[in-house]
C-alpha cells in the first residue's frame, strides 16, 4: 500500500491543486488554517500540510 507523505514541498502542493506558484502563495497567505512549516536555518524550504490542504479542497468543491 502507498503511504502518503504528510508534508508537501510547494511544487508537489501545487501540481497536487494543479495551480501556479502565484496562487499557491495567495492561497497560503489568505488561509491561515493551512500550516506552513517553515524549516529554520539556511537553504529550507517551506512543507505545506497535505492534511490541510486535502480539507481546504474539499471545503470549496461544489
Amino acid at each position: 500500500m502507498l503511504q502518503l507523505t504528510e508534508w508537501l514541498r510547494p511544487a508537489d502542493a501545487q501540481d497536487y491543486l494543479g495551480i501556479s506558484r502565484p496562487v499557491l502563495n495567495r492561497i497560503l497567505t489568505q488561509n491561515p488554517q493551512i500550516t506552513v512549516m517553515r524549516p529554520t536555518g539556511p537553504g529550507g524550504h517551506r512543507r505545506i500540510s497535505r492534511t490541510d490542504l486535502a480539507t481546504f479542497v474539499e471545503a470549496r468543491r461544489i
